[in-house]
């Protein structure tokens, strides 16, 4: 008795099945494991312990420069927030900027140092939500000019020596 095989080869009767056609498949490629910085607990580790360094230096620089309260410029222009983003500004973009030319620094020691110290201290010390409480404070209390000063001279300024840092 033949079987299936035969009579779909030779076509006969309506029983007769014919084979699927075999198709060749591709070799399968290896996965690579790509990085994923969310289950990094080494990140997360150094931005926290830079994060916790750079807001207690900004604590310590609120602390020891006291805030002037003179006329409506003087006022507007918080000392302890200026040089805090100013300095953030520099060590944030000098680092950047030594890090991208530091083949000889492992990937991973440059991955870690840019998150710890930029990411986390500079993150930690530089404060933009502060400067924008305090200059809205300056505005509820009239000083207009003021504000405009310091907000054009934080920002300019922060340019600035971003620029210098990357030299």
């Amino acid at each position: 008795m033949p079987d299936e095989r035969q009579l779909g080869a030779a076509g006969g009767g309506d029983a007769a099945v014919p084979a699927p056609p075999r198709i060749p498949l591709a070799p399968i490629k290896a996965v690579q494991p790509r990085f994923n910085p969310l289950a990094d607990v080494m990140i997360y580790l150094v931005v926290f312990v830079g994060g916790c360094i750079g807001t207690g230096m900004r604590y310590g620089l609120s602390v020891a420069v006291p805030q002037a309260q003179a006329d409506a410029i003087a006022s507007s222009f918080h000392v302890a927030t200026f040089v805090a983003n100013m300095a953030a500004c520099f060590i944030y973009a000098a680092l950047t900027a030594y890090m991208s030319q530091a083949s000889w620094i492992r990937k991973r020691v440059r991955q870690l140092t840019s998150r710890g110290v930029g990411m986390g201290m500079c993150g930690g010390f530089s404060t933009l939500s502060a400067m924008v409480i305090e200059e809205l404070a300056s505005l509820r209390q009239g000083y207009v000019i003021g504000f405009a000063i310091y907000m054009l001279v934080s920002f300019a300024g922060g340019l600035a020596v971003a620029w210098y840092g990357t030299r």
